[in-house]
């Protein structure tokens, strides 16, 4: 869906906005991987687990992306809670590490969170920024931590269709504009499509979901670098009674 995901409600929540996670009333675990243009030598791999309490949820992420020669690692912890019926917040404490082994190790720590809330019946809004002070804009190996702001909403036209839409601003770089449409064509299987800017960008992708696992394949290309692979499954335990 263009990765129009500011809105929604589940544990890879984690990884764009954390308010999503305030919503969930299972304790779930989530894995992804991404093969970046089908080069074998970008990956993009991460791990994901969150477990709801009576006091909010709680979260923890783990990312890596690249390869051999220079690697970035991601260490989240986070904090979702719900103020009030369908409005939420959530926040997130990042450790940030870049490793180029010719030159070394360089870690900084940041921090990201957003809101989400219905405004009206089946329409959500959501925004979310990272690292909002700007911890580091250059290190000594040249690294830029930057800020990015996102902002979007989501409509359920029905059971079976689910439009979402995004801006996405990086202060490096011009903002992008993103629109994905989600069709639950017949239980368990949903159907995805998604356009984007800034750089052009499609993409689409199947969703899988059985009762306790989720599976979700999908492919995004870009216009001169050409196809990127992602796949993610999660697991959702038995409702926590705490909740």
């Amino acid at each position: 869906m263009a990765n129009t995901s500011v809105t929604f409600q589940d544990v890879f929540a984690l990884t764009k906005n954390q308010a999503g996670i305030a919503f969930i009333d299972q304790t779930s675990v989530g894995i992804l991987g991404e093969q970046r243009f089908l080069n074998s030598d970008i990956r993009h791999t991460g791990l994901v687990a969150a477990m709801p309490l009576r006091t909010g949820t709680f979260g923890v992420l783990l990312q890596s992306f690249g390869f051999d020669a220079y690697n970035e690692q991601k260490i989240g912890l986070a904090y979702g809670r719900e103020l009030a019926e369908n409005f939420a917040i959530g926040i997130q404490f990042d450790y940030l590490n870049t490793r180029i082994p010719e030159y070394g190790n360089q870690g900084t720590i940041t921090f990201e969170g957003g809101i989400q809330a219905e405004i009206l019946e089946n329409l959500w809004i959501g925004a979310a920024v990272f690292n909002p002070i700007r911890t580091q804009d250059q290190d000594s190996m040249g690294i830029v931590n930057t800020t990015k702001f996102n902002l979007g909403f989501s409509y359920l036209f029905s059971k079976k269709i689910l439009l979402a839409a995004e801006v996405e601003k990086d202060f490096r770089e011009n903002a992008a504009v993103k629109f994905g449409l989600d069709y639950h064509i017949v239980d368990p299987i949903s159907l995805r499509v998604g356009v984007g800017t800034a750089p052009t960008l499609n993409s689409f992708g199947i969703g899988i979901h059985l009762e306790q696992i989720r599976l979700d394949f999908a492919a995004s290309y870009h216009q001169i670098l050409g196809f990127t692979p992602t796949f993610s499954m999660s697991y959702h335990f038995r409702k926590n009674s705490s909740k």
